[in-house]
């Protein structure tokens, strides 16, 4: 639900799960954020142009 809602995406260059900022004060999410996924057949332009959207709508960091 949060990949989907563009609250959590996955850096395509680290493999690095990333949180938006505004659920780090949440214990559940908070611990996600820079976790290593396993992107197994994953078409990585995907995983990127999903990155670059959700990141943008973030703000600054």
């Amino acid at each position: 639900m949060l990949f989907d809602r563009g609250l959590m995406a996955v850096d395509p260059a680290t493999k690095q799960v990333c949180v938006a900022p505004v659920l780090h004060v949440y214990e559940s999410y908070a611990p996600l954020n820079g976790r290593r996924a396993t992107l197994v057949g994953v078409d990585l332009t995907a995983v990127r142009e999903h990155f670059d959207v959700a990141v943008a709508t973030w703000g600054p960091a």
